[in-house]
């Protein structure tokens, strides 16, 4: 019994791996795919154990609801993606691909927009307090009633 506990214990490393592939392959596998909660599921699983989602692809991608708070999402590819009340809360969006991507409602309070593409963007209703949206490409963006409350911008909304 002791000797089965122990290998269980060895082995965690490997079966962590093993998730974060099968975690990847989820998210790869839906791209083309509008609607996948398998790859919503996978993104928040690998949030969850702080796997960085870096540079993720998930174009044209109905992501209502989903759960991503402080996720590094740096670079990645979400345009017109629908994030309608999504919790992205203190995540990192950094030169994000973000072009007529839906925000409303959304949680994007302390997020980190920064050099992001925002271009034609909805936030309507979005919690927006404290982001950062320096350098971000703010063109044809809606940000009606939206709580701007102490967000950084290069230029008056």
């Amino acid at each position: 019994f002791l000797v089965a506990i122990i290998l269980f214990i060895l082995d965690a490393p490997d079966r962590q791996k093993q998730a974060n592939y099968e975690s990847w392959q989820a998210i790869d596998g839906a791209a083309g795919v509008e609607t996948s909660y398998a790859r919503i599921a996978a993104m928040q699983d690998l949030n969850l154990r702080r796997i960085s989602l870096r540079g993720v692809d998930a174009i044209r991608a109905d992501l209502t609801g989903i759960r991503l708070e402080n996720a590094i999402l740096r670079g990645a590819n979400f345009e017109g993606s629908t994030l309608k009340r999504a919790n992205l809360h203190g995540s990192i969006l950094e030169v994000a691909r973000l072009r007529e991507t839906d925000f409303q409602y959304a949680i994007l309070h302390g997020a980190n927009l920064r050099h992001a593409d925002l271009r034609g963007a909805n936030f309507r209703n979005a919690d927006l307090r404290n982001a950062d949206f320096r350098g971000a490409r703010i063109d044809q963006t809606d940000f009606t009633n939206a709580n701007c409350t102490g967000a950084l911008f290069d230029t008056q909304v």
